[in-house]
């Protein structure tokens, strides 16, 4: 393992984590208009800090592709990246990345979710996807479809968890808002999930050629080391939806002890946020 490939899955994983932020915020915003100052202008932050890590990720993140095509140094590879543009798939798609994240930069100025906003964050994630061996085939594929679908599930998943967790709901707040809004991120989040079971299917099949056994070793264990990542978040989850959300009118124990499992359960996802851009990154067959 080089310098040069941890440089890309950290900056990979850090655009996965942007958008995450974003995503949960825009859900945050929409769920919660009329709540407190305090809570709005935390989740405007929490919008523009997953806006910032994403277009800082983005720019480091060409500047070391270009580097690595020209086969130079960090500081040597100005001239490489107009040509990385001009004439590579990777940048295309950062092109139509980055348009697409300033396409989002009104909503983020101005906190306030817009439907113009999500349309840029769906397609800032289509091609996002296009980095890895998704995009291998071509950029309107099936594949290339279900992998963006799959980071847009699991970046709402964890964005709106890591929101509802650190952010938005607290110990003092009263415990009706509390319980309805847990109940609301609850039911998105098994939706989400559900969405991954599928589109996390159908990534296998196209990723195999229907043959997983094909594989080679070091993509199956990172595999199977991000579902064991999804599946204990869900188990967090599960444990929230079922056995404390019923308590949470009557108990303050059950209130905080939801918030401390929804932060475990957000830290899991952020695993499994770098997880998916080192799969995204990793060969699957053999050489």
């Amino acid at each position: 393992m080089s310098v040069v490939e941890l440089a890309h899955w950290a900056l990979s994983g850090a655009g996965h984590l942007g958008l995450a932020l974003m995503a949960g915020a825009w859900l945050a915003q929409a769920r919660a208009p009329g709540w407190a100052d305090r809570a709005r202008r935390a989740i405007g932050r929490t919008a523009a800090l997953g806006w910032g890590i994403s277009l800082a990720a983005a720019m480091a993140g060409l500047w070391s592709e270009a580097a690595s095509m020209a086969d130079v140094g960090f500081t040597e590879a100005g001239p490489a990246v107009q040509q990385m543009l001009s004439t590579t798939h990777y940048g295309r798609a950062w092109t139509v990345a980055t348009l697409a994240l300033f396409g989002a930069l009104p909503w983020v100025l101005r906190t306030r979710p817009r439907l113009p906003a999500l349309a840029a964050l769906a397609v800032y994630a289509y091609a996002r996807s296009l980095f890895g061996h998704a995009g291998a085939d071509g950029d309107w594929t099936w594949q290339a479809a279900s992998a963006a679908v799959h980071l847009l599930l699991i970046s709402v998943w964890c964005g709106e968890v890591l929101l509802t967790g650190w952010v938005v709901l607290r110990g003092d707040t009263p415990a009706p808002t509390f319980a309805s809004y847990l109940a609301a991120v609850s039911r998105s989040a098994t939706w989400a999930l559900a969405g991954l079971v599928l589109t996390g299917l159908a990534n296998g099949a196209f990723v195999s050629g229907f043959a997983p056994f094909s594989l080679s070793g070091a993509y199956q264990t990172l595999l199977l080391a991000k579902l064991a990542l999804v599946a204990a978040a869900a188990l967090l989850g599960g444990a929230n939806r079922f056995l404390l959300l019923p308590r949470l009118d009557t108990s303050p124990r059950a209130r905080r002890l939801c918030l401390l499992i929804l932060r475990g359960e957000s830290l899991l996802l952020l695993a499994t946020l770098v997880m998916a851009s080192i799969l995204a990154a990793t060969p699957p067959h053999p050489d």
